[in-house]
């Protein structure tokens, strides 16, 4: 039986305008894209033809970078994709400094009768702590002004504030969630984690939280009525969940990942991971994804996600995620 991809997550670029303290790819010497001939060999082959025909409305990109908007032919390396994928980008992910390039970004997509289902913008707190956090003054103002003009002249665009809980800012998640109410977004929120693989690989942030400052997360989790069951994702057991992951509760039986089961996630080093907490399963160099991706190893990798014996997480893993997709 073949098993077909429902979701990538593709990471177009290692560039990134902030130097967050909860991230340190700001420190490295990347400069590998994909190019273009690269992103039509991957869109065009036959696994990710037959994976689209298969899910159709269903199969979901999401693309993300550590800023996408860096990219100078970003719109271009879209224009690629949803040539062979059309209507299959669903989501981007942003710092939204750029205010202008990501309106610019909206009104060329929107001219091609394309939209996004949803843009992702990271928040991290109240204004100084997310400034602390992101390492820029009055960050936390410009995401308020970019949320104000889109929503001004694309109304109907949604929107998703996205929150990394760490050890600077866990004592703000009521005030974002009624932010984002009050802003008619959504909010999600997760743990901070240290992905060798993908984010902090030199900087061990703590992550450890103590039993005081989890329960201070969870008085702010339960009965929280912000937190409601939204659209976009399976239930609010997520954030239910969080304190007792960071109590290492969660883990003594076997898990569910619902996500990582069925998405390949592809990042500008040409490295792809099914899950980018586990080691990578090839090489867009080396091979192309047609000849590997029945391989006996590759398909251990995914048994292991499917039977839950991956490593233990709370990622939501960036793409857009329905409870349509989840119950089909």
């Amino acid at each position: 039986m073949t098993h077909y991809i429902k979701s990538i997550n593709w990471i177009f670029t290692y560039k990134c305008n902030l130097k967050c303290n909860h991230c340190d790819i700001w420190s490295y010497d990347y400069k590998s894209e994909l190019s273009i001939e690269k992103i039509k060999e991957i869109v065009n082959s036959k696994i990710i033809q037959n994976s689209y025909k298969y899910y159709w409305k269903y199969f979901d990109i999401w693309l993300s970078g550590w800023e996408p908007l860096l990219i100078e032919n970003l719109e271009e390396k879209m224009l690629v994709i949803d040539e062979y994928l059309p209507d299959s980008i669903h989501s981007i992910s942003t710092n939204w400094m750029l205010t202008n390039k990501l309106m610019k970004l909206l009104i060329f997509w929107k001219k091609k009768w394309k939209s996004f289902k949803k843009i992702n913008i990271s928040v991290d707190g109240k204004q100084i702590n997310h400034d602390r956090q992101r390492w820029v003054d009055w960050s936390f103002l410009k995401v308020l002004e970019t949320i104000w003009k889109i929503k001004k002249v694309f109304p109907e665009q949604i929107i998703e504030l996205k929150m990394t809980i760490t050890k600077n800012n866990y004592k703000d998640i009521i005030f974002l969630c009624r932010l984002a109410n009050k802003l008619w977004v959504n909010f999600s929120f997760k743990p901070v984690e240290n992905m060798t693989n993908y984010t902090n690989q030199k900087n061990d942030y703590n992550e450890h939280f103590s039993e005081d400052e989890i329960i201070e997360i969870e008085n702010q989790v339960y009965d929280n009525p912000y937190i409601i069951e939204q659209w976009n994702y399976i239930n609010k057991n997520f954030f239910y969940k969080i304190p007792d992951y960071l109590r290492n509760w969660l883990w003594e039986s076997k898990k569910n990942c619902s996500i990582a089961k069925d998405s390949i996630t592809i990042m500008p080093d040409w490295n792809v991971f099914s899950c980018i907490l586990m080691s990578k399963i090839w090489d867009l160099r080396e091979n192309n994804i047609d000849e590997i991706w029945n391989w006996r190893s590759i398909k251990l990798q995914r048994n292991l996600i499917e039977n839950g014996d991956c490593p233990e997480c709370m990622l939501m893993c960036g793409a857009f995620k329905s409870k349509e997709i989840y119950d089909i």
